[in-house]
């Protein structure tokens, strides 16, 4: 028999008393009674306490649609392999395979990727790495608000950056670049690809600066604002 405990976990054996006549054989949680807003309202109260989510989650199937959207909001991953701290579950692309198979992708709301490795920005977070097994997973984050990458090398994946990223464009509203690699022009296009983007962050290093690269001479035609418009009002 397995349950779901934030993984999967095996349940050698269980004993059940005798049913009888006068007990029956199967008794509802009281908690499947309570009204779904009051259960709302009690989960508002834990949302920064995971151990009491956690609990909350294993009571019943209704508490459990009503936790695990604060349990499994925010997505995090590392691309270095060499670093022995980082749990290689957390390794890209390990991440979305597990949550995919889970069927947690689309409760994902914040999406950090950490693109810089020991020895300089990692080699796995390239464009051929993202094969058609990837890209379907990255586009079940159908409700994704809010993105940060990295030493993201923007550079690297023109121009297919819209292949790449733009199944994030209905729902994104945040967007945080730390050291961003690239050119001013594909940085620009990067961004101007999230039409409703509310927030954006670029960050760069107080003592550095920015280091933006150079245009590229033979760049691909790209329209960075073109799809945008602004109305009076």
């Amino acid at each position: 028999m397995r349950v779901w405990y934030r993984s999967l976990t095996r349940i050698r054996k269980m004993r059940f008393p005798e049913a009888s006549p006068k007990i029956p054989a199967t008794r509802s949680s009281p908690a499947i009674r309570i009204p779904l807003e009051i259960v709302e309202m009690i989960i508002a109260h834990l949302i920064y306490n995971t151990h009491s989510l956690l609990a909350c989650s294993l009571t019943c199937y209704s508490w459990y649609i009503a936790t695990v959207t604060h349990l499994h909001h925010t997505l995090t991953i590392q691309t270095d392999p060499y670093r022995l701290s980082i749990p290689p579950e957390r390794i890209w692309p390990r991440p979305l395979l597990h949550l995919d198979k889970l069927g947690l992708l689309p409760l994902g709301k914040k999406l950090h990727i950490h693109c810089k490795g020991r020895d300089g920005p990692a080699r796995r977070f390239f464009p051929n790495k993202f094969d058609r097994h990837t890209l379907h997973q990255l586009s079940a984050l159908i409700n994704l608000q809010e993105l940060g990458i990295e030493h993201f090398n923007i550079s690297e994946f023109i121009p297919r950056l819209r292949r790449h990223f733009g199944h994030f464009l209905p729902a994104l509203r945040s967007l945080a670049l730390r050291e961003p690699k690239g050119s001013r022009h594909q940085i620009i296009y990067f961004v101007g690809l999230f039409q409703h983007l509310e927030d954006l962050k670029l960050l760069f290093s107080p003592r550095r600066g920015p280091n933006f690269q150079e245009e590229p001479v033979d760049k691909p035609t790209l329209t960075p604002f073109s799809h945008l418009h602004c109305e009076d009002g």
